[in-house]
């Protein structure tokens, strides 16, 4: 295997890993703060468990929403890096150039 597949599937798992933990720590917050607002079993048992349902439900798509929208902010953080490498890179080549053209090489 080549270092750059590597590479790749080192980050792949990195991010996996890092959009699975932000968004399964969202749905715990969220399901844990919002838990409370079912309130109790005055207004009958089946609305409190419908309610419950309801919240646990509404966590776990907040949960992923944000693991997704972590992910993607990272691959754009990685893609913007990226391309300031590769324009600096080129700068440098360019200033090289423009030098020896100077000295007459």
């Amino acid at each position: 295997m080549s270092e750059t597949v590597r590479t790749r599937l080192r980050l792949s798992g990195v991010l996996a890993m890092t959009g699975l933990t932000v968004g399964l720590l969202v749905a715990t917050a969220a399901g844990s703060f919002a838990g409370g607002s079912c309130g109790s079993g005055e207004s009958g048992l089946a609305a409190m468990l419908e309610c419950r349902s309801l919240v646990h439900v509404l966590a776990l798509r907040m949960g992923l929403l944000a693991g997704v929208g972590t992910v993607v902010m990272s691959l754009f953080v990685l893609g913007l890096r990226r391309m300031a490498v590769q324009d600096d890179r080129d700068r440098r080549v360019a200033r090289s150039e423009a030098i020896r053209a100077e000295l007459g090489e």
